[in-house]
């Protein structure tokens, strides 16, 4: 199942300038383009495999764009399991992978979906939602979410001597959304909210962090839309009731 996205955010901030002497501004408006292709196989009844892999590109539109420098990965596996006779009510754990990364490369994930009636509930890491279905097409509600990303960083030569190499963001991200049926099994996903802890990061060339003070920003708002295919439920629970060839 492939996905499109997109979204667009400010990020400002005071960076101090090498040897103390003032601070410089930076105040920048980014754009992200996410591809993400995701395989699901049943593996035995009430039990599914899931793995994927997505690319983010970031970009301004101002400054030159390099694929090496300006591009992030995301890969994972996870498995799925039914928890009794009924399909919606299910437990999701696994592991993903980030490239370029900071700590550690590979982070847990987990997360228990709740489907009842014209509501979904999905709660874990790195993401909760809560949702409800207005007939077959709409679904409004309201999501959270945690993201971490490295970026290889550009800086000007004035700034190059605090010898930072990458740049480590941490959002914690809220707000209203709304998804809608295209067809088939074609969905777009639109949020409108607020990053409401926006945490920066420099980091030298071990990926190690320089600790420089000021790169906190408060809440900024934010735009992410995404276009992606979704099995209906009927397709699903077949799916899962039935084991692999």
């Amino acid at each position: 199942m492939p996905s499109v996205g997109y979204e667009t955010r400010r990020m400002g901030a005071n960076v101090p300038r090498p040897g103390g002497a003032g601070e410089d501004e930076v105040d920048r408006r980014f754009h992200r383009i996410q591809l993400g292709l995701t395989l699901v196989r049943p593996v035995a009844p009430r039990w599914m495999l899931i793995a994927g892999v997505q690319g983010s590109t970031r970009t301004d539109f101002e400054s030159s764009f390099d694929l090496a420098l300006d591009t992030s990965w995301v890969t994972y596996v996870m498995a799925s399991h039914q928890l009794g006779d009924t399909p919606g009510f299910a437990v999701s754990f696994g592991l993903v992978a980030l490239w370029p990364f900071d700590g550690l490369p590979v982070i847990p994930l987990a997360n228990v979906t709740y489907r009842r009636g014209p509501y979904v509930v999905e709660v874990g890491l790195p993401r909760l939602t809560l949702l409800r279905k207005l007939g077959d097409t709409v679904e409004l509600g309201i999501v959270g979410a945690l993201d971490v990303q490295v970026l290889r960083t550009r800086f000007a030569p004035e700034m190059q001597a605090l010898d930072a190499h990458y740049l480590r963001e941490l959002q914690v991200r809220a707000g209203p959304t709304v998804n809608v049926h295209l067809g088939s099994d074609l969905w777009l996903s639109s949020t409108v909210g607020l990053s409401l802890i926006n945490d920066y990061a420099l980091l030298d060339r071990q990926r190690d962090n320089l600790n420089i003070p000021g790169l906190k920003m408060g809440p900024t708002p934010y735009a992410r839309m995404m276009l992606g295919w979704r099995p209906s439920p009927a397709r699903e629970k077949a799916r899962m009731s039935r084991p692999a060839p």
